[in-house]
C-alpha cells in the first residue's frame, strides 16, 4: 500500500513538472514572438535591443516602432510575475499598443484603453501654472485636443511664494512686487484657449452662489459634438492680493 502511493506521488510529481515545463515553453514561445524581427532606425541613429531573461522566461518586452516620418517610439514594459500569465499579459499590452499606433490613436488614449481607465484624467493648477510657468505646455496640450479636464484656480497672485504679481494679477492691484498697483491689464487666457478652438471652455466665480458650478464639469466632460472632447475650465476666485481700489 505504502509502496503503491509513493508511485502514484512519484508519478503526480512528473506530471506536474511537465505541465510546468509546458507553460514555461508557452510563455517562452509568445514571449519571442512579441520581439519586433526589425528595429525602426530613423536616420543618424543607431538602436540596439537585447531580451535576456534571468530566469527561463519573464514578463520584460520591448519595442521599437515608426510613429511617423523622422519619428520612431521606444516602449519598454516589465509585466508583474513570471511564466505563462506574465507573458500573456505583455502580449496584450504590446499587441494593444501596436493596435492603437496603426489606427492612429495617442498613445494616452491607448494606455487609458489597456488600463481599462473609465475617469478622465483632471489637471488641477494655480494661475501661476497656467498663465505664466505652464503656459506652453498648456498650449501644447490644447494644440493637440488632448482628452483631459483642465481647471485653473485662480487667485491672481503667486500665492506660494511671497504674493508676487503674476499674468492673471488685475490691473491696478498691489503685489509684494507691485507696492504701488499692477500697470498691466491680466492676461486673457479664455481669449487664448479659444484660439485654440477647443471644444469647452468656461469660467466661473466661486463667490457667486448662483454659478452652475456643478453643471459645468458634466459639460466639460461630455461637451457636445465632440468625439474625443478635450475640456478646459478656468475657475476664478475672489483674489487674495491687496487692491488699491474696491474690486
Amino acid at each position: 500500500m505504502v509502496l503503491l502511493e509513493s508511485i502514484r506521488a512519484a508519478i503526480g510529481m512528473k506530471m506536474r513538472e511537465q505541465a510546468l515545463a509546458n507553460q514555461m515553453a508557452q510563455a517562452r514561445t509568445i514571449q519571442h514572438s512579441l520581439l519586433p524581427a526589425r528595429l525602426a532606425v530613423p536616420a543618424g541613429f543607431d538602436i540596439a535591443a537585447l531580451s535576456h531573461p534571468a530566469e527561463e522566461v519573464g514578463g520584460d518586452v520591448y519595442d521599437v516602432q515608426e510613429v511617423e516620418e523622422g519619428v520612431v517610439g521606444l516602449m519598454l514594459a516589465d509585466a508583474s510575475g513570471h511564466g505563462l500569465p506574465a507573458a500573456l499579459q505583455a502580449r496584450d499590452v504590446v499587441i494593444g499598443m501596436r493596435m492603437g499606433q496603426a489606427e492612429d490613436e495617442k498613445i494616452n488614449a491607448t494606455v487609458a484603453r489597456l488600463n481599462d481607465e473609465q475617469d478622465p484624467v483632471v489637471c488641477w493648477t494655480g494661475d501661476g501654472g497656467t498663465y505664466d510657468i505652464g503656459m506652453a505646455t498648456l498650449s501644447a496640450a490644447a494644440e493637440r485636443n488632448e482628452d483631459i479636464i483642465y481647471i485653473c484656480y485662480d487667485n491672481e497672485i503667486y500665492g506660494n511664494t511671497g504674493g508676487q504679481r503674476s499674468s492673471a494679477t488685475p490691473a491696478g492691484a498691489r503685489t509684494s512686487t507691485t507696492p504701488l498697483g499692477k500697470a498691466d491689464e491680466k492676461k486673457d487666457v479664455m481669449s487664448i484657449m479659444a484660439a485654440h478652438r477647443i471644444p469647452y471652455a468656461a469660467t466661473l466665480s466661486m463667490s457667486i452662489r448662483s454659478d452652475p458650478f456643478r453643471s459645468r464639469l458634466p459639460t466639460a466632460r461630455s461637451p457636445s459634438g465632440s468625439s474625443t472632447p478635450s475640456t478646459w475650465t478656468t475657475n476664478a476666485c475672489p483674489p487674495s492680493c491687496i487692491w488699491a481700489y474696491t474690486p
